[in-house]
């Protein structure tokens, strides 16, 4: 039997030290995240439980100052341009295609934008919307579509954490400064 115990790990609760790191957390606080990363995700590994929520939690200190950034769109390809051009930018990016991928991403992490193509081939884009906004409120959400719905701006009445309505065809480059600017607001 192994028993899980979350340990708060904020820097306060940690020795000081002089050193800085690169996103101004002291050096000892990111090694004594890290230790404690490794063990809770080696007990995870160890029992097999689904940890959902500790999950996510875990995966947030891992990855402290990286965006992390859900795309949801049903074009593969074009999904994956965007995550690539993204990972480059620095970015942590998890991609799927439909909504129970979406579901499924969002109840194991937390994200700080999510693309969401508005017209999913498998799902419904307003239900991803409608749970990032119940489990994560901060999380952005940038409706991307290659249709004329939504045009008028609607989008922004139907969904609580909407916060840009864009064309599909966008360049990766804008769409990666749009989720950087959006992003590092909330």
């Amino acid at each position: 039997m192994v028993i899980v115990f979350h340990i708060p790990c904020t820097p306060s609760d940690l020795p000081p030290i002089k050193r800085k790191s690169a996103h101004g957390a002291s050096l000892a606080a990111d090694i004594a995240c890290l230790e404690i990363v490794v063990n809770l995700l080696v007990t995870f590994m160890a029992t097999g439980t689904d940890q959902g929520p500790m999950v996510a939690r875990v995966q947030g200190i891992a990855t402290r100052g990286r965006m992390k950034v859900l795309i949801v769109q049903s074009n593969p390809d074009l999904g994956s341009l965007w995550q690539n051009h993204m990972q480059r930018q620095g970015m942590t990016v998890s991609l799927t295609t439909d909504q129970t991928g979406a579901v499924h991403a969002l109840n194991t992490q937390g994200f700080d934008v999510i693309i969401l193509d508005l017209v999913l081939e498998k799902g419904s884009a307003l239900a991803v919307a409608d749970l990032a906004s119940y489990r994560y409120p901060e999380a952005k959400v940038i409706f991307v579509t290659n249709t004329s719905f939504f045009s008028d701006g609607s989008i922004f009445e139907l969904s609580a954490n909407a916060c840009a309505h864009l064309q599909s065809d966008i360049p990766p480059e804008d769409l990666a400064a749009m989720v950087e600017h959006i992003g590092r607001g909330s």
